[in-house]
């Protein structure tokens, strides 16, 4: 315990003893204090899907939240979406296909394999009507990452389903895109008035982002190699609170070299996840009191 002078110095200069607890102010986020190798924080989810209000609010939330982390740690957000999630909402997926570019990748559970195909065996029980056979048992984690970032309007799609995950990465020097210019007596052409082409471009570049290949090595590391596993373009690992806490601090030091931030709907928590290599406990005071000044409704829970 500090003396009386140590003490009274940390007075003089208005520094604190103790740690501030800031648990109530970045209520409905909920920090694991327990976990000290990285930031991790919960925030419950009613269900997936989720009410209509609290996609609202996980809408405002998520975009105050990519403009704070570009601006502290120069940071982007990219999108991913998980193929059962999509496949719920198949006809608003595949209409927003062409606008959004999703690349087909693996997402992937620590230490999660490749599900067989059913056995000789099992086929032959399934053709004489024993047993029931399950197509999603046989089928990975697949996921889409959308190359177009439009990180407002995929959330308005798709945030609060239950399968989106946010991962905030710097720029790759690689990914960016040609500088060119609309002529001004195209500019409102129906073409460019449906598509944002520029962010398509920028999305064709992005498939020369490290990331796809240093997300295989990553996320791959003790995977079964084979034809299927090789040909998947990138692989994002699927996070549960739990498993943040059981990973070996090598393991999820290494995912912390593909991204800076995960925001993840974990259907198996009840909520969202929030894990970063940063602490981002000032910086969710600062979403959050930015949010409750301008509620249009204050009070406004999710």
């Amino acid at each position: 315990m500090p003396d009386e002078d140590t003490a009274s110095s940390f007075a003089r200069r208005g520094e604190r003893l103790t740690p501030i607890d800031r648990s109530k102010e970045i209520l409905p986020w909920r920090r694991a204090e327990g976990m000290t190798r990285c930031f991790l924080a919960w925030m419950p989810i009613s269900a997936f899907p989720a009410r209509e209000s609290e996609r609202q609010w996980l809408l405002r939330f998520t975009t105050i939240l990519g403009d704070h982390l570009k601006k502290a740690y120069e940071v982007e957000p990219h999108v991913f979406l998980e193929f059962k999630t999509a496949t719920a909402v198949n006809d608003e997926f595949l209409r927003n296909s062409r606008k959004f570019m999703p690349l087909a990748g693996l997402g992937r559970h620590p230490g999660a394999v490749m599900p067989a195909m059913p056995s000789d065996q099992k086929y032959k029980e399934l053709m004489e009507g024993k047993g029931e056979f399950h197509v999603e048992d046989y089928i990975a984690d697949y996921c889409y990452w959308f190359l177009v970032q439009a990180t407002e309007r995929q959330c308005k799609l798709f945030q609060g389903l239950g399968g989106m995950s946010i991962a905030y990465w710097k720029p790759d020097p690689k990914t960016k895109p040609p500088d060119f210019r609309i002529p001004a007596q195209h500019q409102n052409h129906e073409l460019f008035q449906e598509f944002d082409v520029k962010g398509m471009a920028a999305g064709g570049c992005a498939m020369r982002d490290g990331f796809l290949t240093k997300s295989k090595q990553i996320v791959g590391a003790g995977l079964k190699s084979s034809v299927q596993s090789e040909s998947i373009a990138f692989m994002l690992p699927l996070l549960t609170a739990s498993e943040v806490f059981g990973l070996p601090e090598q393991e999820l030091k290494a995912y912390f070299e593909l991204f800076d931030v995960y925001l993840r709907e974990s259907p198996s928590d009840a909520g969202m996840l929030l894990a970063s290599k940063h602490d981002l406990e000032e910086t969710l005071v600062a979403v959050l009191e930015e949010m409750r000044e301008s509620d249009p409704e204050p009070g406004t829970k999710v």
